[in-house]
């Protein structure tokens, strides 16, 4: 399996792990009676779900099982993998 794939795919659980927490925010503000408005994270959280893990996890297993492009490249462009790799990280952190 490709470095690049593995990294696709642990920093999609990382992502499932942090919006898991927020999740757990979220369900426990009625519990704990919190003044903080955890409910401006349901925003983020939705958005963590579905770029941060399950966009990530898809890229990863897209770019490890996908037909190989050339006998010289196998999975194309690294490059372009990595810079996609390094936006979306920084789209989600910003």
């Amino acid at each position: 399996m490709p470095l690049l794939t593995r990294l696709f795919i642990r920093t999609s659980f990382v992502y499932l792990g942090i919006a898991l927490a927020e999740r757990i925010l979220l369900a426990g503000q009625s519990v704990w009676n919190s003044p903080l408005p955890f409910a401006v994270l349901f925003q983020g959280y939705i958005y963590i779900m579905t770029v941060g893990w399950l966009t990530l996890l898809i890229f990863g297993v897209a770019y490890w099982m996908f037909p190989k492009y050339s006998q010289a490249h196998p999975h194309g462009s690294e490059a372009l993998s990595c810079a996609a790799y390094i936006l979306i990280n920084l789209g989600l952190v910003m």
